[in-house]
C-alpha cells in the first residue's frame, strides 16, 4: 500500500498531464464525430 502511494506520488505530475492529454483526445474525438454527423 505504501509502495503504491509512493509510486503515485512520483508519477503524479505525469499522471495529471496524461489525463489532460486523454481529455483532449476525447474532446477532439467528439468534435470529429459531430463533424461527421453534420456532413453525413
Amino acid at each position: 500500500m505504501v509502495k503504491l502511494i509512493s509510486i503515485l506520488g512520483s508519477t503524479g505530475s505525469i499522471g495529471r498531464t496524461s489525463l489532460r492529454i486523454i481529455k483532449k483526445k476525447k474532446f477532439l474525438n467528439l468534435i470529429f464525430f459531430l463533424l461527421i454527423k453534420i456532413i453525413v
